[in-house]
């Protein structure tokens, strides 16, 4: 075997069929078209830099209201019960 088909799910890549590789085999997988490549078109001359940090540095800090900060942590509690309840979804339907 010298391709492998694979799709990405939830950031993890997934074959389609059982590979025969050891545990710990690393692999090289190119990226098709580019994928990832998101720098490619800035413009990286000294200018272009000193602009972007001066544009950078003036940004404002992020300062939230205590109630925004609770919300801000009952979201996140949330996202991650959702992750996790979906986890063990994805887990029992892997092996039925």
């Amino acid at each position: 075997m010298n391709t492998i088909k694979a799709t990405i799910r939830n950031g993890l890549i997934v074959t389609d069929e059982p590979v025969n590789l050891l545990d710990g085999t690393e692999l090289l997988i190119p990226l098709p078209n580019g994928a990832l490549d998101e720098e490619k078109d800035w413009d990286k001359s000294p200018k272009a830099i000193e602009e972007w940090i001066k544009w950078s540095d003036s940004l404002e800090p992020l300062i939230r209201s205590e109630k925004e900060e609770a919300a801000a942590e009952d979201w996140l509690k949330a996202c991650d019960g959702y992750e996790a309840e979906k986890g063990n979804r994805d887990i029992e339907d892997f092996f039925q």
